[in-house]
């Protein structure tokens, strides 16, 4: 029998709040009972998808002009 393997995005971001509330728009959120990990969340869909944002590095997420993505 094989295991069942997960991936999970971890999704640097300049504003974590602004992103919390962009993924909440496609029906992630935050388990309101999770642990608070500061500049890291977690956030959940109904499906089981997660996604991880944390806090970027200062000038390492420039709008427009950095290469990043998802």
């Amino acid at each position: 029998m094989s295991e069942k393997r997960r991936v999970v995005a971890v999704i640097p971001c300049n504003n974590l709040a602004a992103s919390e509330d962009f993924y909440g728009l496609l029906g992630c959120r935050r388990d309101p009972d999770s642990e608070d990990y500061g500049d890291y969340v977690i956030l959940t869909d109904d499906g089981g998808a997660e996604i991880h944002l944390t806090k970027a590095a200062e000038n390492w997420l420039v709008p427009g002009k950095s290469p990043f993505g998802i």
